[in-house]
């Protein structure tokens, strides 16, 4: 099983096209992709719902105070807690 951590604030654009050319070289694998996002403001939280996929673990953070690397360690157990 392959995971995949992602944190997003205010990035609609970038998440978007992270995830047009991403998918298709996840076709075939066991994954799922989680993404933090840390209370965006600009539609990512409802693009990311938009994709409609099941592989996919959102996260909705209420806040964008945390440094990256507590964001990604606040991911990291949240991903092993959803294994």
């Amino acid at each position: 099983m392959l995971h995949i951590l992602t944190l997003n604030w205010n990035a609609k654009d970038k998440i978007s096209d992270l995830y047009k050319s991403l998918l298709p070289n996840l076709e075939g694998l066991d994954y799922t992709w989680h993404i933090k996002d840390n209370a965006s403001k600009d539609g990512s939280i409802d693009e990311i719902k938009n994709w409609n996929n099941s592989k996919i673990n959102l996260i909705e953070y209420g806040h964008n105070r945390d440094s990256y690397a507590v964001g990604m360690n606040r991911l990291f157990k949240e991903s092993n807690a959803n294994a």
